[in-house]
């Protein structure tokens, strides 16, 4: 038997992933860590029980890459997803979804109640659920 022990040069992006060639972790570091850079991330409360009075029963996690208006893109989103964001129940305004900011590490431990984590992006990055993208003019979801 034969023993040999090669000594091999890696190349690591700023997220610790590992490459063989330099230009490959560049391309990476440039293409993929950058778009990481433009996403925020919220959790959206829906599903409210007007019958009970107990809240809003279900959550969903949700990724937004976006240059700059982040929130407005969320917005966007849920009206189109789950209506107004008050209507009126029984005769008097209710508030049927809300948002909040969270960091990117609840984002990824969260578990959605009844919900689902979304990706709101023109497209895909690995780690993160399939990109959806919002029609403005149709007002649909684009898988």
């Amino acid at each position: 038997m034969k023993t040999l022990e090669k000594t091999i040069q890696v190349y690591i992006a700023k997220n610790g992933k590992e490459f063989l060639s330099s230009e490959e972790c560049e391309s990476y570091e440039n293409n993929v860590l950058s778009r990481f850079e433009k996403i925020k991330y919220f959790i959206i409360y829906h599903g409210a029980d007007f019958t009970e009075g107990r809240g809003f029963q279900s959550h969903s996690y949700v990724a937004v890459e976006s240059d700059w208006n982040h929130s407005e893109l969320l917005e966007m989103y849920c009206q189109i997803k789950f209506g107004p964001r008050i209507d009126w129940m029984y005769h008097s305004p209710a508030q049927v979804w809300a948002y909040s900011s969270i960091d990117e590490k609840k984002y990824h431990s969260g578990i959605p109640k009844y919900g689902k984590k979304i990706f709101l992006s023109h497209s895909d990055i690995d780690g993160l659920p399939k990109a959806t993208l919002i029609d403005n003019k149709t007002k649909k979801e684009q898988l």
